[in-house]
């Protein structure tokens, strides 16, 4: 029987497979990202995971692979902050299962808002990366 867990992570990547997932490679790092909208979380995972099913509610979703294609284990921070500035610490949560590792942090936002986005990425080699990119993120409907 699967784990609750197991079925989190299935349902993020098949919304991450129907969604825009975006990559940066460097240093031999793969470094995958892309948001959903919670609404496409079935209700029990949104509980499970204490992610808010709302229209104005989406998730980051982070993974970091190395050249071989294996998950990178990482401390990961990072803010948002909207055309005045004003700008909103993200809280990562990282979910593992097997091999694989993904970071999700919570966002919530307007109807038609664009974000710039910043993250700090601690690899365990005391190497940093940064991760910086703008999206226009859309209220979603049930």
């Amino acid at each position: 029987m699967y784990s609750r867990l197991t079925l989190f992570l299935v349902s993020l990547l098949i919304i991450v497979g129907t969604s825009a997932e975006t990559l940066e490679t460097r240093d031999g790092l793969t470094i995958h990202y892309s948001i959903v909208p919670t609404l496409m979380l079935s209700k029990n995972v949104a509980n499970q995971y204490q992610f808010v099913r709302a229209k104005d509610r989406s998730i980051l979703n982070i993974a970091i692979k190395d050249r071989n294609g294996s998950s990178v284990q990482a401390s990961v921070e990072g803010k948002k902050e909207n055309l005045l500035g004003q700008q909103e610490e993200l809280s990562f949560s990282e979910f593992s299962e097997g091999s694989a590792i993904y970071y999700v942090a919570a966002i919530k936002h307007g109807k038609e808002e664009l974000l710039r986005f910043s993250t700090e990425i601690q690899l365990p080699t005391n190497k940093a990366e940064t991760l910086r990119f703008t999206k226009k993120l859309y209220w979603g409907e049930e």
